[in-house]
């Protein structure tokens, strides 16, 4: 489990009653290869009946829907979609793909809410959220074990409500019990990018109507990438035409891990390649080669010293980018219906 986001997250479900007339999902960002249990623990202390989500179930009032491991969960009119596309912001499921997909279905009848997490999956998904008119809830940054995700919410949103994890559930019944606004008309950008998501794979001239092309690579497919901000020189966010979709937090993230697998991959091969010319350097001797042992001596002696310059690098912490923290990255959507 994310450090501190189970017991966020049990702590606010517990509160919630048994005949909440809404529909709650839930991404959690997980490992891959998890077996997928949360949906189990999450059940026995909730009064809400609390299922992992399957592609095409259809939405029910009363039940909680939790995002399976690497799948990303969208919402649609009346039906859950269960997906395997592309990363964004280096994890599946993702925050913001739920959001997009929610506020682009419901628009003014979601909450959204984010709580302990690390960097900042799910800002851009809450400020459509917020643009499509529904509600935003931050947990307080001072209450969570990871601040980041919920202090990039405060910096970049126009947040409804700030609260302690104590006091969200009960909120979230008031608001629940409250008349929404009318519908709202959707914002073309945000429709794009719920589509994008859902066919799990994007339009080269798709991209232009949401962004402006970049002079950045996808770090995870090599893709061209386009900038995009939904704010003028504020959140700066990337997306590449397979889909991939970063903040410029992540994909620095990202970037940073990218290098520092190529530089691990470099010093073994050079490692390897020392070892190697010290090898065939001891064959020359054994049959009287020793001009070309001396040869493959100096060729070694070269590659130990890229070696040890690579070696440094990746050994120096201010190299590093030191971007987050433990992965406690907990969302909810809530949708009334």
């Amino acid at each position: 489990a994310s450090t501190g986001g189970i017991e966020t997250l049990l702590r606010i479900l517990s509160g919630l009653p048994e005949d909440l007339p809404a529909s709650i999902f839930i991404v959690q960002h997980i490992s891959p290869h998890s077996k997928g249990y949360l949906a189990k623990i999450f059940d026995n202390a909730c009064s809400l009946k609390v299922v992992e989500a399957v592609d095409n179930q259809p939405i029910e009032k009363g039940y909680v829907y939790v995002a399976p491991p690497d799948k990303h969960l969208l919402v649609k009119k009346d039906v859950i979609k269960v997906i395997r596309g592309p990363k964004e912001n280096r994890t599946r499921p993702a925050i913001d793909p739920l959001f997009r997909s929610a506020a682009a279905s419901y628009t003014t009848q979601v909450i959204g809410v984010i709580l302990t997490g690390a960097l900042n999956d799910g800002t851009a998904g809450l400020l459509a959220v917020k643009e499509c008119g529904g509600i935003t809830l931050v947990q307080s940054p001072s209450d969570a074990i990871c601040p980041s995700m919920p202090q990039s919410a405060l910096d970049n949103v126009d947040v409804d409500y700030c609260l302690n994890s104590s006091e969200i559930a009960n909120k979230l019944v008031s608001i629940v019990y409250e008349e929404s606004n009318k519908e709202k008309v959707v914002p073309e950008n945000i429709k794009i990018e719920a589509g994008i998501a859902e066919a799990a794979i994007s339009d080269p001239h798709i991209q232009d109507k949401i962004g402006t092309p970049s002079l950045f690579s996808c770090p995870e497919c090599g893709g061209r990438l386009w900038e995009i901000r939904n704010q003028p020189n504020k959140f700066l966010r990337f997306r590449c035409h397979i889909g991939h979709a970063y903040t410029a937090t992540s994909m620095l993230s990202e970037t940073t891990e990218v290098v520092d697998n190529a530089l691990s991959l470099a010093l073994r091969t050079l490692e390897d390649r020392v070892n190697l010319l010290n090898q065939m350097a001891e064959d020359a001797v054994i049959l009287g080669q020793d001009s070309i042992a001396n040869i493959y001596r100096k060729q070694a002696n070269t590659s130990s010293k890229h070696a040890q310059v690579i070696n440094n690098l990746l050994k120096d912490k201010e190299f590093s980018c030191e971007c987050g923290g433990a992965k406690a990255e907990i969302v909810i959507s809530v949708c009334t219906i």
